[in-house]
């Protein structure tokens, strides 16, 4: 494998962070409606995500803003981390045998 075998898909990277992370504000949300738990976190939250409250409709909202958040933030790691590792490899103390 060569020095491009170590790069990260930037889309993917950042679908996976966007989803879980909009999905873990979402289930807050909702759970601080239902039985008051997270409600620190969900005013915390609410003070970037304009519009979230521990209501269905503002954990929706929740919901997107997170997911647009981490999504935005996966890809500009992956393309840090492809353009840190582009024209060398990562890892270049490894021995023959860790390949």
């Amino acid at each position: 494998m060569g020095s491009h075998g170590h790069k990260l898909c930037a889309g993917k990277l950042a679908l996976a962070l966007g989803l879980v992370w909009g999905v873990s504000v979402f289930l807050l949300g909702l759970s601080t409606m239902w039985f008051g738990y997270g409600a620190a976190w969900v005013r915390l939250l609410a003070s970037v995500y304009i519009g979230f409250t521990p209501t269905f409709f503002g954990s929706i909202i929740g919901l997107i803003y997170g997911f647009v958040d981490f999504f935005v933030f996966g890809f500009v790691v992956a393309l840090v981390y492809n353009c840190c590792c582009s024209g060398r490899q990562c890892c270049p103390h490894r021995s023959k045998s860790d390949k």
